[in-house]
């Protein structure tokens, strides 16, 4: 277990997730859970790596999920997809290991 407990819960839900357990995904989660997921994200380009920041606020009340919102740096997306390189900062953070 991490020293932050909230992370642990969050990972059981995800790792559900990919094991496309719905029922676990969804009994972690307030029924009157609010999730706002971007929908304008184009197709990726075929052959491209493309990066971005991208953060995921996800709220507690109790042991469940009531809220999870997702950013993503579109403009960043973007330009990489009209050719540009990805700022220093970007690839910097993709190079970074992941939490956990």
């Amino acid at each position: 277990m991490s020293a932050t407990p909230r992370y642990d819960q969050f990972q059981a839900v995800i790792n559900h997730w990919r094991r496309k357990d719905a029922e676990a995904v969804l009994a972690a989660m307030t029924d009157d859970v609010v999730s706002h997921v971007a929908a304008t994200a184009k197709p990726p380009v075929v052959g491209k790596t493309v990066v971005a920041p991208y953060v995921g606020v996800i709220e507690f009340r109790g042991d469940k999920i009531c809220g999870w919102r997702d950013y993503v740096d579109y403009i960043t997306i973007e330009k990489q997809r009209a050719g540009e390189a990805p700022p220093a900062h970007v690839t910097e953070l993709a190079g970074r290991k992941a939490a956990g």
